[in-house]
This record gives C-alpha cells, structure tokens and sequence, in this order.
C-alpha cells in the first residue's frame, strides 16, 4: 500500500524529523517526501500501517 499526503514541511531539516519520528511507529514502512513537488508530498508505502493514523 502507498500512501500519499500532501504536507506544510518545507526544509529537509523538518522532513528528517517528521521521517524519524514516522519511523518508529512504522519501522517496516518506507517514508519519504518530495520537497521539490508543489505539495511537498510525503509518501508512506509498507502492507503494516493504517492511513487514518496520521490524521
């Protein structure tokens, strides 16, 4: 499952620390963000989290 958010992150200082923290709630997931999109978009893809925890 992939899933995709549209963020207000706007440094790769802040997405390093949102990534860490992300991480140890979903150490199997593979997160990343895209600074360079309009959106800055983050992106979660792993089969063991769930979408509505990160409303």
């Amino acid at each position: 499952m992939i899933e995709i958010f549209k963020t207000n992150v706007r440094s790769p200082a802040q997405a390093t620390d949102v990534i860490d923290l992300l991480i140890q709630h979903f150490p199997t997931a593979e997160i990343n963000f895209d600074l360079d999109d309009f959106d800055n978009i983050l992106r979660v893809k792993g089969e063991e989290f769930f979408p509505s925890a990160f409303m």
